[in-house]
């Protein structure tokens, strides 16, 4: 979701429904928390810093099941967050309130037995039966419910087993500027089922989605489930060392996340490294940095797409190369080797 700022959006949503931060990234364009419970989707709070903010719809962006509504809906009235209860007429069997964060976004709030879980992502459209054969033809979606009145036309895309997607036409609602930045993340098969879902979408729609807004195209495997690793590094000054491989990849200048913690990210989100202040959390093997030779046993080795530039900045931020740049013969790439401001053995080798 499209939010102002960060922090207060993150309290009402901690306070609210009990969510925990799940991720941090911030750039110099943005700030993004990702918010969830225990498992299941998650919920983005994005916040652009160079964009001014865009009128909100008086409808919900977002769904949130949760197992004691009148609860919830008595503890945000009692803190004085718009929250209202729909009347059974709108909602049929369901007990349904809509509430709205402190940016002005709607969040559906359905009664549900169970855990507390993100349902999924609404989308507000200017067409629904265009946009439904768009996710249909590009993304394989399935449609499932549909809701219409005179007030809305709505269709529940499905993706396998993982939260809905919904699209949204508001019937009495004229349409509303799009933000430029991604409002939902949808994963796909890794590997060429990426490439052939770009294939599918028309030369023309391929910089901007058919309902005016950006996407976020994601690899996942779907049968069985990715396992990605984070790499973590007890270093002295999180700061200083995310300044320094920021640097060293290019990326533009900001600050971690925290004083203790911060993820160096490539451009799609994944994470290439992860900066663990030494003692903190007590951690058995970050306790301490005397206990072993910096990086014994460990190398950390990058590939880049930009070997030449990357190599200017190494020699900007070291006063020597452990390993000057050299064909591997192994990999048929050229690597260079330097030391990172903890004494770690980084290893930086072309793509091609």
């Amino acid at each position: 979701m499209i939010v102002g700022d960060v922090k207060e959006n993150q309290f009402y949503f901690e306070q609210s429904f009990g969510m925990k931060e799940i991720d941090h990234h911030s750039d110099a364009a943005y700030d993004e928390l990702i918010m969830g419970f225990e498992d299941g989707a998650h919920l983005a709070l994005f916040s652009p810093k160079k964009e001014p903010p865009l009128k909100k719809s008086a409808y919900p962006v977002a769904l949130i099941y949760t197992p004691d509504l009148d609860a919830l809906v008595k503890r945000m009235q009692d803190a004085k967050h718009p929250v209202r209860m729909l009347d059974a007429a709108q909602t049929g069997t369901l007990k349904i309130a809509i509430a709205r964060d402190p940016s002005g976004n709607a969040i559906e709030l359905v009664a549900r037995a169970g855990k507390w879980a993100v349902g999924g992502s609404k989308l507000i459209v200017s067409d629904r039966q265009k946009a439904e054969g768009f996710y249909t033809r590009v993304f394989n979606a399935t449609p499932g419910q549909r809701f219409k009145t005179r007030a809305y036309d709505e269709v529940l895309m499905k993706f396998g087993d993982g939260p809905f997607l919904a699209l949204f036409q508001p019937l009495a609602e004229g349409a509303l500027a799009k933000n430029k930045y991604p409002v939902v993340s949808i994963y796909q098969p890794a590997g060429r089922a990426c490439a052939l879902l770009w294939q599918r979408i028309p030369p023309t729609m391929q910089s901007r989605s058919s309902v005016g807004r950006s996407l976020r195209r994601t690899s996942r495997y779907t049968g069985n489930k990715m396992k990605r690793i984070w790499t973590i590094i007890g270093v002295k000054d999180v700061s200083h060392s995310f300044k320094w491989y920021r640097s060293l990849f290019g990326q533009p200048e900001s600050a971690p996340a925290h004083d203790y913690w911060g993820q160096i990210c490539d451009s799609d989100g994944t994470v290439l490294l992860c900066l663990h202040q030494w003692g903190s959390h007590e951690h058995p093997s970050l306790m301490r940095p005397d206990k072993a030779l910096p990086g014994n046993g460990l190398l950390l080795f990058f590939r880049v797409d930009d070997f030449d530039m990357a190599l200017q900045r190494a020699r900007a931020l070291a006063s020597r190369l452990d390993e000057e740049p050299h064909m591997n013969r192994a990999t048929g790439t050229r690597e260079f080797a330097l030391r990172d401001p903890d004494g770690y053995y980084v290893m930086v080798s072309a793509l091609a």
